[in-house]
């Protein structure tokens, strides 16, 4: 794998896992903004989510160094 695709996939995966995050972010806050309270199962289910995803993105970035 050269250069110029080891740094594609690096952004990619640090892209789609900024999503993620502003994802997890915006679901932490209702419709007005406010933040989400007082269900903590949910908002615990929701951040293991965006972990796992996450996780999955760095993944793709272990896995690209391995091939050079």
């Amino acid at each position: 794998m050269d250069t110029n695709r080891l740094s594609e996939l690096y952004h990619l995966a640090c892209a789609r896992s900024q999503e993620v995050l502003v994802e997890l972010y915006e679901d932490l806050h209702d419709k007005d903004g406010q933040p989400i309270k007082g269900d903590e199962d949910w908002v615990k289910a929701r951040i293991q989510q965006a972990v796992k995803e996450i996780r999955t993105e760095l993944s793709l970035i272990n896995s690209a160094i391995q091939e050079i």
